[in-house]
């Protein structure tokens, strides 16, 4: 390789510097550049320092796949000869760090996503990457996994219960024997531990679940099922039923001793124990005849079963935590509806129901007391480990760890988190849609929005009224196409993001749809 003049390499790092922000020139035996990469949260100071003849070309301080890269494409490009360019060696360079933080983000989102699937846990400082998993057994046990380097080796940190029972994490062979190239998955890693305290405690793997398996139940007029689904002990459960009727019936199932086929666990207790385990909570509490006592005497007074000393302790953690601590003086009858519902939440706290099924509640609550009572719900999964069963709209089920969709005959539609029940479906998440609301449908107006190019799939939100079209790309241009087929008859159109409604029809139309694109 012919050597370039001390000049012309400093000439050329000047150049490069004015195109790239957060680099300045250095000198370390050569001329160079340094700088910061930003890989999620973290920053890596890098030099790239450049000798007459080019070798060793720089200094990495950072992931070691990074330097594995940069180093594999700066032995590339010096088989450029006299064309080697500095300026285009630091464009590859940063076209190289970008694809790296873009597979490496989507290799941390899949391990968060495989692990919240099968694990209770909590985010630490909202990153996928630092978290808190929950293992709800005879004792709640936890730990935390900072995963930010995966695949170098995780940083693990039990807490007291969990390190008592089972020791330090640094003596599991797990750790001992991990290798970066093939290392093993953060949800292995998780299921080795709850193994080994599973043994240690002599517990079920099932302890801390509330479970549905193949569950059918008659219910009237309807079926039931067959329904799986799972969800841990402190986590809720969202149900997305366009049929009301339906799910009110299924909780009042869960709470009575009603005969059903298929198997279904409360925790550790048997199924027929669900009456003193489970309560629904309704949106209007009757406090007829105790309207005039404060609030927190109205405590006592409904809770005579639990020892005087034990409330005087309970009483002050359930008002905090349903954020009514400042309304404990407060009679019943001065409280509003939202304050009512969060009172009765934790009224079922002080009583130690441990799963509490909602249908709706936010029904006739304004927006502040609907943000009050969704930290309610938050702070008593929390703080109690008490399991929500949610039957709401979409909105407000977008933030539970799993949900239940059913259509309207009572069958089971999907099951998982958000994001397990949009892998399934033909767009993604976050891919819009465009909703198209219509004046009124005249002849040949459906059939004009079937044939705009690219279409994958239609679905009626309102009879002739609103529909929801599915198109992989090109956005812009399908709904000038649309303007330009039904203009006159449009009253409103938008691009959305898609639902769990779009889901649910989309579901029940899935093998028409498959049909048509293949």
């Amino acid at each position: 390789m012919n050597e370039a003049s001390t000049e012309q390499i400093q000439m050329d790092i000047i150049d490069t510097i004015k195109k790239l922000e957060n680099f300045w020139n250095i000198y370390r035996g050569g001329h160079g550049l340094a700088g910061y990469l930003k890989v999620l949260d973290q920053r890596y100071y890098v030099e790239f320092i450049f000798l007459k003849d080019f070798k060793e070309p720089f200094k990495f301080f950072g992931p070691v796949e990074l330097q594995e890269l940069f180093s594999s494409y700066f032995n590339e490009q010096r088989k450029r000869g006299s064309l080697f360019s500095i300026r285009d060696f630091m464009s590859g360079v940063m076209r190289i760090f970008n694809n790296y933080c873009n597979e490496h983000e989507n290799v941390l989102k899949n391990e968060y996503e495989l692990i919240k699937s099968n694990y209770r846990i909590e985010k630490i400082n909202d990153k996928i990457y630092h978290i808190k998993v929950i293992l709800p057994y005879k004792n709640i046990y936890t730990f935390t996994i900072f995963f930010q380097n995966y695949p170098s080796i995780p940083e693990i940190q039990f807490d007291e219960l969990l390190s008592n029972e089972i020791g330090p994490f640094e003596n599991f062979e797990i750790l001992r024997e991990w290798n970066r190239l093939q290392p093993p998955r953060i949800v292995e890693i998780t299921n080795k531990i709850k193994q080994i305290l599973l043994e240690k405690i002599h517990a079920h793997p099932g302890f801390g679940l509330v479970k549905a398996d193949k569950l059918k139940i008659d219910l009237k007029e309807q079926t039931f099922g067959s329904v799986d689904f799972f969800v841990f002990k402190g986590e809720t459960l969202g149900i997305y039923c366009l049929n009301n009727k339906l799910i009110w019936n299924f909780f009042k199932f869960l709470t009575s001793n009603d005969s059903f086929s298929g198997k279904i666990q409360f925790f550790e207790r048997p199924a027929n124990d669900r009456n003193r385990i489970c309560s629904i909570i309704e949106s209007h509490v009757n406090t007829e005849g105790i309207e005039n006592y404060e609030l927190e005497a109205s405590l006592d007074k409904q809770a005579p079963e639990i020892d005087k000393k034990v409330k005087s302790r309970l009483i002050p953690r359930v008002l905090k935590a349903c954020g009514l601590i400042n309304q404990k003086k407060m009679k019943l009858k001065d409280l509003t509806k939202g304050q009512e519902l969060r009172h009765d939440i934790a009224l079922h706290a002080l009583k130690g129901y441990e799963v509490l099924l909602f249908s709706n509640p936010e029904l006739g609550l304004n927006t502040t007391e609907v943000k009050k009572f969704f930290d309610c719900l938050r702070r008593v999964n929390q703080e109690f480990n008490i399991t929500i069963l949610l039957h709401s709209h979409e909105e407000s089920l977008r933030s539970c760890d799993r949900i239940l969709v059913m259509d309207e005959k009572g069958r089971q539609v999907g099951f998982g988190t958000l994001a397990e029940l949009f892998r399934t479906f033909p767009l993604g998440e976050f891919d819009p849609i465009i909703v198209v609301q219509v004046n009124k449908v005249r002849a040949g107006l459906i059939d004009d929005l079937t044939k705009v190019p690219g279409l994958l799939l239609m679905i009626e939100e309102r009879k002739n009224e609103k529909y929801h079209l599915f198109f992989k790309e090109n956005h812009d241009e399908k709904i000038q196409i649309i303007y330009d087929k039904i203009g006159d008859d449009i009253f409103n159109l938008e691009m959305s993001s898609p639902t769990l409604f779009d889901y649910l029809r989309y579901s029940q139309q899935r093998k028409h749809f498959e049909s048509r694109n293949n």
